[in-house]
């Protein structure tokens, strides 16, 4: 057993003796300085536990932040006054696997995937009436990419077009049968 260096601390979480720098300084002591027990990296560790106890929470308070962010207005604002906390379910919903756009019906790729959407888009910078939680929808990239700044019934109508008109004139790769599978393909070998 080696005998630590005077410069190194005790983490209380991992036991290691780390550098006095890999801890975190408790202000307010004077000359005297006084460390937290735990190393940065324990602590980073903890906080990325708590994140991904209820990540959809997380997540949504993190976008309710850049929102508030944004538009100049505190994040209790946009979360209770704004109801941003009922998006919650919903995008705990959209998390969950096997999970579908509500707009395209494709799987999300990723949490990442999942994007806010305003129905109707904001008009200006403190338009809160189209900020509130009544006028947003979760949605993937791709459909957020296509309705960019229209209005969702716009949007609606420019979707049902492409949809008539992929049904008018389907791509051959549409009007094949699926491929059912392996086990679906079994052929006896002679």
């Amino acid at each position: 057993m080696s005998i630590p260096r005077p410069c190194e601390r005790q983490c209380r979480t991992c036991g290691y003796w780390k550098h006095h720098s890999r801890f975190r300084i408790k202000a307010g002591h004077g000359s005297m300085s006084r460390f937290f027990p735990d190393c940065r990296d324990c602590e980073t560790k903890q906080r990325n536990e708590r994140k991904n106890e209820d990540r959809a929470l997380w997540i949504m308070k993190e976008r309710a932040r850049e929102h508030a962010r944004k538009t100049g207005v505190s994040f209790d604002f946009m979360w209770m006054n704004m109801n941003w906390r009922a998006l919650v379910p919903p995008f705990r919903a959209m998390m969950s696997k096997g999970a579908l756009c509500l707009c395209c019906g494709h799987q999300f790729l990723n949490e990442r995937d999942i994007q806010i959407e305003h129905n109707n888009p904001p008009r200006f910078l403190g338009d809160f009436a189209r900020l509130h939680a009544r006028n947003i929808s979760l949605a993937c990239a791709s459909c957020n990419r296509t309705k960019s700044d229209a209005p969702y019934s716009e949007w609606l109508d420019q979707q049902e077009e492409a949809r008539l008109s992929n049904q008018a004139n389907p791509s051959p790769s549409l009007t094949r049968e699926p491929d059912p599978g392996p086990l679906f393909n079994w052929r006896p070998v002679r």
